[in-house]
């Protein structure tokens, strides 16, 4: 029984480079924590639910809050892709055996 997977359809395709994956996942987290960290507030404060952040004497608080921000979502999600990679190994093994398990003919079967 031969098992074709999809890879091997498209022989000229490479997995993702490390750093191709690493960059694109720092700038999601750029992203999103500025939209949390700026964003947000200043609607908050145009529509007077939250109050302006003081600019003289007191400091502003968002860019720790966006450094705090883009460090969690960095980690997150680089935590969540190593367990769903993980995971997917894990589930391709187990198809693996099973395939395996099929093919070898018993004795019930002869």
């Amino acid at each position: 029984m031969e098992i074709m997977l999809e890879d091997e359809d498209k022989p000229g395709m490479k997995p993702p480079r490390t750093t191709t994956v690493v960059v694109f996942l720092a700038v999601f987290a750029i992203v999103m924590s500025w939209i949390s960290c700026y964003a947000v507030p200043n609607a908050l404060i145009a529509a007077d639910v939250l109050k302006p952040f003081a600019h003289e004497g007191g400091a502003d608080p968002r860019p720790r809050w966006m450094g705090m921000a883009f460090v969690i979502i960095f980690a997150a999600s680089g935590l969540i892709g190593m367990v769903l990679g993980w995971m997917s190994r894990r589930q391709l093994k187990r198809i693996d055996s099973t395939a395996d398990a099929e093919d070898k003919i018993s004795p019930i079967d002869g």
